[in-house]
């Protein structure tokens, strides 16, 4: 832009020139993008044409602050005379002058201490709010500023304030859109924490753990190291859940999260120390799984060192509600790069090996092999065979007599469910009973095994043959709420006298939740059914319990009869647990008689039944029906 000096009112052309330039020029401030953001660049442009307009010695610029309110001096000319410019500011504060000014929305004039220089006011205002105020002190009296003149003047600054209003404005939008974003990426960043995150304890979740061994697998291939990965398994977690609630279960699981963090980032894991456990990652797979990633690794016995420092120090009781509770664990282990070199499938293996773990007993770990895969593969079979099996018809029930020792004569059976294939192949229950009680199958298996020996029961009660028969009860059938009205109506059903079924409970089972145990037993006794416990002498029965249970019978395990006539310690258990029983007055049935000797001992202490293959192995019903019409050989 040229220069020029102020212009007389007579030399109209050059008047003319100069206001067109004005207009253009602050017409371009204010509509560009790069002068409208710069509040200081709007505000030295604005004094600028100014000066060219008007000969004022000194001029200023005051803007309100956004803050409080308050008006500031923000720029002015020349720069010697802030002093100056701030003293006569304050007078005017002071004697109401600046206020007044601010009133008028057109150019006033201030008498200063020199008559000859006034001071010339102009307020910066839009139609919303109030944006500054002009000083300026005048070369001239005001009387000889023309019209013109003070019209150009208020033009410059009606456009200065809105230029001001509109950088403001853009300075907001911009700590707007800045706050937005730092929220959005703020969000951004929660959001993807959570995706990759198990929300209770903290740890990544499985798709998390999955991309860490995919990196660790790209790493390891490069660098030709290895990798393992542990799944572990809190063993009989359902429990604490069941007994404690689900408050106390998410309790564990941090306190258990904490743990492990505190092992691996204190113990030599790998061979050597690891502070920032850069080579270690701990997961929360879901449930009660956990998963370890551990990269680096320099010899498999440093994973077994882990494995082992993890038992250790899970065996300390942990604090719950009060309470002091145990838990152990089951670990499954696969290696990269022996057992696979995929994600997927090393993660696959190690919950391969960490069921076989169980299977071998729970609190133990195993690494995973192709023989453990090869029985695992089987049981995937067996378990989708399960399902059709109730509905195909491929259980049947055989019958198991039970003799009266004094007598010699069958007084009932024990009903034991056997898979007969549609191919005429044979599953032995030792197979698929522990794969259905894992899958939870065995309900309905159980279901239609206490509808059908009721059924049986009855068949042969309607020939004149009046047959106790004895149903074994799984632990997740005894806990199944609706197992009251299953017996009613197996019984109903089957027209059944309560008086002939009775069922058999594990000892182990009875003992999880003694109070439940009490009520649900009674509530069974009550319909006139009778009840037997099972497998006794291998749990962990409580004296004390026992004779509050509602009980008519307890069967000696097997495993004691056995070597009955050898061994003194097994001799002494069968005895002291028919006394047991007759003191509480309770039947005896020893399971497991092969042996004519067996007889002998059992009948001197007079045990009431036994039941083994010394009479009979478990019969179908038709041959079972032989038997009974046949006489039995005695001992």
């Amino acid at each position: 832009m040229k220069s020029s000096i102020p212009v007389a009112d007579e030399q109209m052309q050059a008047w003319h020139e100069l206001t067109l330039e004005l207009l253009t020029a602050m017409g371009d401030m204010h509509g560009s993008p790069s002068q409208c953001r710069d509040i200081s660049s709007i505000l030295s442009t604005s004094l600028n044409y100014i000066k060219r307009t008007i000969n004022f010695e000194t001029l200023a610029i005051l803007t309100v602050d956004e803050k409080d309110a308050s008006f500031k001096l923000t720029n002015w000319t020349p720069a010697n005379d802030r002093a100056y410019l701030q003293h006569q500011i304050d007078l005017l504060i002071d004697n109401g002058k600046f206020a007044w000014a601010i009133k008028q929305n057109r150019p006033v004039t201030i008498e200063s201490g020199n008559s000859d220089k006034p001071i010339v006011m102009h307020v910066l205002t839009t139609k919303t709010r109030v944006r500054g105020m002009f000083i300026g002190v005048s070369t001239m009296p005001f009387g000889q500023l023309s019209t013109t003149r003070l019209n150009l003047l208020s033009v410059i600054l009606h456009n200065c304030a809105h230029a001001l209003e509109s950088a403001t404005l853009y300075d907001l939008i911009q700590q707007q859109n800045r706050s937005l974003s730092d929220v959005v990426n703020q969000r951004n960043q929660e959001l993807e924490y959570q995706l990759g995150h198990d929300t209770l304890t903290g740890l990544p979740n499985r798709m998390l753990f999955q991309d860490r061994i995919e990196q660790a697998i790209n790493s390891a291939r490069r660098h030709k190291t290895k990798l393992a990965v542990l799944l572990l398994d809190i063993d009989l977690f359902s429990r604490i859940n069941e007994s404690m609630g689900h408050g106390a279960g998410d309790e564990l699981l941090k306190a258990i999260a904490n743990r492990l963090g505190n092992i691996l980032r204190n113990s030599d894991t790998v061979g050597r120390p690891i502070n920032k456990m850069d080579n270690v990652t701990i997961s929360r797979l879901g449930g009660d799984e956990f998963s370890i990633l551990i990269t680096d690794l320099e010899d498999v016995d440093n994973v077994i060192n882990v494995v082992r420092r993890i038992f250790e120090v899970m065996s300390t009781p942990f604090s719950l509600q009060g309470q002091e509770v145990c838990i152990t664990l089951s670990v499954g282990i696969s290696l990269f790069p022996t057992d696979s070199e995929e994600t997927g499938s090393l993660l696959q293996k190690s919950d391969v090996a960490m069921h076989h773990a169980k299977e071998e007993g729970r609190n133990n770990y195993q690494f995973y092999s192709e023989d453990i895969s090869t029985i695992s593969y089987q049981h995937l079979m067996i378990e989708g065979q399960l399902r059709h099996a109730v509905e195909n018809r491929e259980f049947t029930l055989f019958y198991q007599p039970k003799i009266d020792v004094q007598t010699q004569s069958i007084i009932g059976a024990e009903a034991l469910i056997r898979w007969i294939k549609s191919d005429g192949s044979i599953i032995p229950p030792f197979e698929f009973i522990p794969i259905a009680e894992h899958s939870g199958q065995i309900v309905q298996i159980g279901d239609w095994v206490l509808q059908d020996a009721c059924r049986q029961a009855k068949v042969w009660l309607d020939m004149g043959i009046e047959q106790k028969i004895a149903v074994n009860l799984s632990a997740q059938q005894f806990k199944d709420k609706h197992l009251l009205n299953k017996i009613e109506k197996a019984l109903s059903q089957s027209q059944l006298p309560p008086s002939l079924l009775e069922l058999e409970i594990t000892e182990s089972t009875i003992m999880q939740n003694s109070d439940r145990t009490i009520s649900t037993l009674q509530a069974i006794h009550d319909l006139g059914v009778s009840l037997s416990i099972d497998d006794f002498g291998t749990g962990y029965s409580s004296l004390s319990y026992l004779k509050r249970f509602p009980i008519d019978t307890l069967k000696i395990d097997r495993s004691f009869v056995k070597d009955i006539e050898h061994d003194q310690n097994d001799a002494a258990i069968v005895t002291a647990i028919i006394a047991l029983a007759h003191s509480l007055h309770l039947n005896v049935v020893a399971e497991g008689v092969e042996e004519v000797v067996q007889v002998a001992f059992l009948r001197k202490l007079n045990c009431e039944m036994i039941q083994g293959f010394l009479y009979s192995k478990p019969l179908p019903a038709d041959e079972y029906l032989t038997l009974l019409k046949s006489p039995i050989e005695k001992y």
